[in-house]
């Protein structure tokens, strides 16, 4: 922060003891969210496993003739290994950005308390803008994912039901 932007004292800005309330509550949405997103595509890809391994040997259970030469189960298999792809890049790519607390001890405990809430929040707005990229991407990602699950189980079930 330069010291032109310094606050002297709390009472020159009195939303700021508001403001930094809202600090913490901030980091805490935004791993929670996190977490959600990332445990949703964790369990799309083993819902998409289990179909992919159970599906056939249900479908050779009622028809004996079906083949995994078939356009249909081709279909399927290409859908699963693309939805594990975009689920397992999803789940690779970016994270959450959290306050270093190095930084903490390095730069800001020299700061009024004032300066010190201000930078507080500060940061966390601009944690949780970055973060919020990140969390709708791999929303994004889950989306694209459930339409490639739902081409997939719709290719399963007309192999199995048209036994080609």
């Amino acid at each position: 922060m330069n010291p032109e932007e310094q606050v002297k004292s709390l009472e020159e800005q009195p939303g700021l003891r508001l403001a930094y309330e809202f600090v913490i509550p901030s980091y805490q949405w935004t791993i929670t969210r996190s977490e959600a997103v990332h445990a949703r595509i964790q369990n799309l890809l083993g819902f998409a496993a289990a179909l992919t391994v159970g599906a056939p040997v249900f479908g050779r259970a009622i028809w004996n003739h079906l083949s995994a030469n078939s356009t249909w189960f081709i279909l399927a298999a290409g859908a699963f290994v693309l939805t594990a792809v975009v689920g397992l890049v999803a789940s690779r790519l970016g994270d959450i950005v959290l306050m270093d607390p190095a930084a903490l001890c390095k730069e800001w405990l020299v700061l009024s308390e004032a300066d010190f809430r201000r930078n507080a929040v500060e940061w966390a707005g601009k944690h949780f803008d970055e973060s919020f990229k990140w969390i709708n991407r791999k929303g994004i990602a889950l989306k694209v994912m459930t339409l490639l699950f739902l081409a997939e189980t719709g290719f399963l079930v007309v192999w199995i039901v048209f036994g080609q």
